[in-house]
């Protein structure tokens, strides 16, 4: 159940920087020029194919590594 958990609070992390970071990027484009803001929104494409499907993965395995070294 424990190595479940720290699983679950990886994703979660995870789940949460990717949030984060499209976040920011939308943050920065905001009042830019168009040509700036496109940009921004192809990074922003990028991040949705990579980042919430990597980030939560890598971060899963973490948090399970993590459960399995603390509870063994």
């Amino acid at each position: 159940m424990a190595l479940a958990i720290g699983a679950l609070l990886g994703a979660l992390t995870g789940l949460a920087l990717a949030l984060a970071q499209v976040k920011l990027v939308r943050m920065y484009a905001a009042g830019k020029p168009e040509h700036i803001r496109g940009r921004a929104y192809d990074t922003i494409d990028q991040l949705k194919l990579t980042s919430f499907l990597g980030l939560p993965l890598i971060f899963s395995i973490i948090g399970y590594m993590l459960a399995v070294s603390y509870f063994g």
